[in-house]
């Protein structure tokens, strides 16, 4: 509640802001409480169109597999729009991308509504999936706004508020669902109005890179990165984090597609009604434990662990999930596994995320993270139809031994990938004598003399200054 309203005050209004002073703390607070709130709608909207398929289906008389090209059509036009999204954002801003991606959910969602054939139906859901980018550009928000301690905890509190969505958006869905699909198609593109308005009013354009560390290292680091990134170039590393991102995101999406098949077959004999119920059910419990892990569990496990020990955790729970699924013996026993395969993932996804705005820089962050979204919508593409085909014809549990294995590669991609340590970041293009990095102190009268625990690195930029007395910085933040 209050915080899109120290936003808006943080927004608006100097004099307002003159009577009640607002530190640079509560305004990143109120600017990300207010991004949190329009991920919660985001997915509240989607999740109120999920219990409709079947529906959709009646109304325009087709049936499971046009259904499924709905998904199909949606993982397309997120896979080629979502780096096409970070690139804007990189570019023009987060503020008026996470708006056009608003916007564009709310067109589809009435276009939905309003459709009269199913053709319409799947170009509105390709556009759905094309301003489907929110999530990752709202990882890059907060990136732009956090330091590199803090910052997988703050993407963790993302999760946190699309898990809400996640239980709320279906069981509202399905409560209005008797009113007919179109119905709730117009309050879905009503909330996405909401949220649009939401973000014109209360949301704040980042500065980029303002939560990253001003020292004169840290400005160094910063100055030689963005000299690296002229290219336009995505470091090497980011590949494994898609990698990562690709496997994660396959075998839950398989998981998702076979799940509602397996409780009919195994446990409901052949009752798709009650298996159907019973799989709804696992969604509210899904999104419960994501709630919890995320608030409750995520920040004191970073903080005793480490973020890779914390994948090495979190691989090992969800590949123990998905081998349980295959052998559970009761539909419950079914339902507490599940759990444990989404805790795993819960806590092992975001330490991929912020190694990535790491090693991306302030400078192409949405970009990256825009592919980042694409390689899931990718492997949404394909896993759902692939898993189907190896359950129908293969094995009913060998889907679950699948994901086991491609929950393990998720979790090595990401730990393989290496952000370095202040101290072992390299010269990062200033040379200098051997003989001057070591023996040198810094007296309290030199710009470096306050600094305490200067590092070798921050001696040398200091030396370099001094070394040639001519030279200006070729930027501001490179001072």
């Amino acid at each position: 509640i209050f915080t899109p309203i120290l936003g808006f005050r943080s927004h608006f209004g100097s004099s307002i802001a003159l009577a009640c002073p607002i530190s640079p703390m509560d305004r990143r607070s109120s600017a990300l409480g207010t991004l949190y709130f329009i991920c919660f709608i985001d997915v509240v909207g989607f999740g109120l169109i999920f219990p409709l398929l079947p529906s959709i289906a009646a109304s325009f008389g087709v049936g499971a597999t046009e259904v499924g090209y709905l998904a199909t059509t949606f993982s397309v036009g997120q896979v080629i729009f979502t780096p096409i999204l970070g690139y804007m954002s990189d570019r023009y801003g987060r503020r008026p991308v996470l708006l056009l991606a608003i916007f564009g959910n709310g067109i589809s969602y009435l276009a939905t509504g309003l459709a009269q054939s199913f053709t319409v139906v799947l170009l509105a859901r390709f556009v759905s999936g094309a301003t489907g980018g929110s999530i990752g550009v709202a990882n890059a928000y907060v990136a732009d706004v956090t330091t590199k301690e803090e910052r997988s905890v703050y993407m963790n509190y993302v999760t946190a508020a699309t898990s809400i969505g996640i239980v709320i958006g279906p069981g509202l869905g399905g409560t209005c669902s008797s009113f007919g699909f179109s119905v709730v198609c117009y309050i879905a593109a009503g909330a996405c109005l909401l949220n649009w308005i939401i973000g014109l009013l209360f949301l704040t354009e980042p500065p980029r890179g303002a939560g990253r560390d001003m020292s004169v290292d840290g400005l160094a680091r910063a100055a030689a990165a963005a000299g690296q990134q002229d290219g336009g170039k995505i470091p090497m590393r980011a590949w494994s984090l898609y990698a990562s991102s690709f496997c994660a995101a396959g075998c839950f999406a398989a998981w998702e597609t076979v799940m509602a098949f397996f409780l009919r077959d195994m446990y409901f004999h052949g009752d798709s009604d009650k298996a159907a119920v019973f799989y709804g059910y696992l969604f509210v419990f899904a999104g419960i434990t994501m709630l919890i892990s995320s608030v409750f569990m995520y920040k004191p496990l970073l903080m005793w662990m480490g973020p890779e020990w914390l994948v090495v955790l979190g691989t090992s729970l969800r590949i123990v999930g998905y081998v349980s699924m295959a052998v559970a013996p009761s539909e419950w026993v079914e339902a507490g596994v599940c759990q444990i395969m989404i805790l795993g993932g819960n806590i092992a996804n975001p330490v991929a995320s912020a190694k990535l705005t790491e090693i991306s820089g302030s400078a192409m962050v949405g970009r990256a993270m825009g592919f980042f979204q694409g390689a899931q919508g990718l492997a949404r593409l394909g896993g759902p139809p692939l898993m189907g085909f190896v359950y129908d014809n293969v094995g009913q549990r060998v889907p679950f031994y699948t994901c086991g294995v491609l929950g393990f590669f998720a979790g090595a991609f990401t730990v393989i990938v290496r952000v370095p340590d202040d101290e072992d970041e390299g010269d990062q293009g200033m040379s200098m004598p051997a003989e001057a990095m070591g023996e040198v102190s810094t007296p309290a009268s030199t710009p470096l003399g306050g600094i305490s625990g200067g590092s070798r690195r921050n001696k040398q930029v200091y030396l370099h200054r001094q070394a040639t007395p001519g030279a200006t910085p070729k930027t501001a933040i490179e001072w």
